[in-house]
Order: C-alpha cells, then structure tokens, then sequence
C-alpha cells in the first residue's frame, strides 16, 4: 500500500504538468487535479473575545503553517469542460497556528484544517486559463484561551467544524512553467 501511495505521489504532478503542456482542444473535458505546497501566512489583526473578560487583541498575529507534517496542506480540483470554458470546484487544506501568542492564550491554531471549498469558473487559452470563483471557509479551530478550552471534536467528524469566511480567487492556471 505504502508503494502505491508513493508512486501516486510522484506521478501525479507529472502527469498534471505534462497536461499543461498540451492545448486547450487536446485536453481531457474532465480533470482532476491534485497538489502539495507550502504557503505563506501573511500578520494579521487578531482578537479575542470571552464573556466576562476583556479582549486580548494582537496588532500583528503571526502564523506558521508546518505543511509538510501531518495533516499536509493539500488542494484538489475538479473542472468540467465546455469548450473554452471549464466549471472547477477545489478543496484546499491549509492548517496554522498562532506563533505570538500572549501570555493569557495557552493554545490557538487550526490544525484539522482552515478548509477553503470554491467554485469557479475557468476561461481557456491555448496554454494557460484563467479562474474567477468564490467559496467558504469550513474550519476546526483549537483553542485555549484563560484555561478554558474550545469545544473540538477530534477532528475527522462535523463535532469542532464551522463554517466561517469567504473565499474569493481570481488566478491564472496551467502556464506550463
């Protein structure tokens, strides 16, 4: 089993990026894709807020991914062709966790995943296209804060999951480089 999943690994991305390499009218009229990376997670405002205390607010929360440990970040893609046009829907797996955190929060991160799911809508050219979608954030945050903590599930059930935020992507696909 372990070779399989290894093989699949390997030559998964390569057949992904030969596909690339092809025009627009000799690509398959489903694809599906599937890729590991890295990400960065750009300082953001962070507040916390629990009844009966005041609120811990951060001016620059600072995040770091781990992607390369278990649970890897991950994105998969569907897209339907139309000719020149492709419907995708995708499911990006990001996890993080609070690297500046104050002396109040004991534990912050959403490690079971920062799910972004989105639809878009795909415009072909002969050698790249371009995506235009939009979606929700389903996420398992992990927290604790005061002593007290979040109420999560273990995490591969709906106990702990939310669905919070908005996803917007416009970006251009497959350049072949």
């Amino acid at each position: 089993m372990k070779k399989w999943i290894i093989f699949f690994v390997f030559t998964s991305p390569l057949l992904a990026f030969s596909y690339s390499y092809l025009p627009h009218e000799q690509r398959p009229r489903w694809s599906f894709e599937y890729h590991l990376g890295a990400v960065y997670n750009f300082k953001t405002p962070l507040t916390f807020t629990q009844a009966g205390f005041e609120d811990i607010k951060i001016q620059q929360a600072v995040f770091e991914s781990e992607p390369f440990v278990s649970p890897h970040y991950w994105d998969w893609r569907f897209t339907k062709w139309f000719d020149q046009f492709g419907i995708s829907f995708e499911a990006i797996h990001h996890k993080i966790y609070l690297k500046n955190k104050p002396d109040d929060v004991q534990r912050f991160g959403i490690s079971h995943g920062y799910n972004m799911l989105v639809f878009s809508y795909n415009k072909a050219f002969r050698w790249y296209h371009i995506a235009l979608g939009g979606g929700s954030v389903l996420m398992h945050p992990e927290s604790t804060v005061r002593g007290k903590q979040y109420p999560e599930g273990p995490g591969f059930d709906w106990n702990g999951y939310v669905l919070k935020g908005y996803v917007l992507i416009c970006q251009p696909r497959n350049l072949g480089l």
